[in-house]
C-alpha cells in the first residue's frame, strides 16, 4: 500500500488521497476492481531497518491506488462485507506500515480483515489497558473469530443472514454478543470492561450513525 512514519498518519494520508464511494451508486464489478486493487504491483520491502519505504524500485505512486482502494472498501462497509470474504486468506502483498523505525508488510488478506475488523468491533470490544497491567488483561471475546468470518464459507452464510442489515446494526449485534460472553464468563473480565460495554451500547443505540473504524492496523 503506502508507508508512513507514524500509524496515526494512515488516516491522514486515507482521507488526503482517496475519493468517496457512495455505496447506492456503486456496482459490484466495481468493488470487486477494488479489492484487486489491494494486491500491490511492488515487491514486499525489507522491514525493521530505517527509511524502509526507499527500498529500490518502491514505487510510491503505484502505492497511492493501493492506498485509495483500501480507503473507499473501508467506507463502502458493510457493502464491501461479502467481497472482501473470499480474500481473508490471500497473501498477495498489499502493504506497508512503518512507526518509527519498525515496518510491518501486510498482505491483501490481512488488510481485509483489518476492514472487517474496525468496521464490526467497536474501540470498547477491543483490548483493554486500565487497573491491570497489559499484558495480564485477557482479551475481549472476539465476534469474527467466533462467528467464522475469516473462514469463506461461514462467512458467506452470516452475510446472507444479515445482508440487510445496517452497519450501525451489525455494530450493536457485535456489542451485544461479546457483553453476553462477558457476563458469561464474569470470572475473567472486570466490572468496568462490561460497563464499558453498556456505555458504548447505549451511546450506539441513542446515534443514528454507526461508529466509524478507528485507526488501522492499531487493535
Amino acid at each position: 500500500m503506502i508507508y508512513c512514519s507514524r500509524l496515526a498518519a494512515l488516516v491522514v494520508v486515507c482521507a488526503g488521497v482517496a475519493g468517496g464511494a457512495d455505496p447506492e451508486v456503486i456496482s459490484d464489478e466495481q468493488i470487486t476492481v477494488l479489492v484487486g486493487q489491494l494486491a500491490s504491483p511492488n515487491r514486499p520491502p525489507p522491514t525493521g531497518v530505517p527509511n524502509a519505504e526507499d527500498a529500490p524500485g518502491y514505487d510510491q505512486e503505484a502505492q497511492k491506488q493501493v492506498l485509495r482502494a483500501f480507503h473507499q472498501l473501508r467506507g463502502l462497509a458493510p457493502r464491501s462485507f461479502p467481497f472482501l470474504f473470499g480474500h481473508v486468506g490471500d497473501e498477495r502483498y498489499s502493504l506497508t506500515v512503518v512507526s518509527g523505525k519498525a515496518g510491518k508488510n501486510f498482505s491483501v488478506g490481512q488488510v481485509c480483515r483489518e476492514i472487517l475488523t474496525s468496521n464490526l468491533q467497536s474501540p470498547a470490544c477491543r483490548r483493554r489497558t486500565a487497573s491491570t497491567n497489559v499484558k495480564h488483561r485477557p482479551y475481549p471475546p472476539d465476534y469474527l473469530s467466533a462467528h467464522k468470518l475469516f473462514q469463506p464459507d461461514e462467512a458467506k452464510e452470516w452475510w446472507e443472514s444479515r445482508k440487510n442489515k445496517s452497519l450501525r446494526e451489525l455494530q450493536i449485534e457485535v456489542l451485544e454478543w461479546t457483553l453476553i460472553e462477558e457476563i458469561k464468563a464474569s470470572d475473567r473480565y472486570l466490572d468496568e470492561d462490561r460497563e464499558r460495554l453498556r456505555k458504548a451500547l447505549r451511546d450506539l443505540r441513542a446515534s443514528r450513525n454507526p461508529l466509524e473504524p478507528g485507526t488501522p492496523f492499531s487493535a
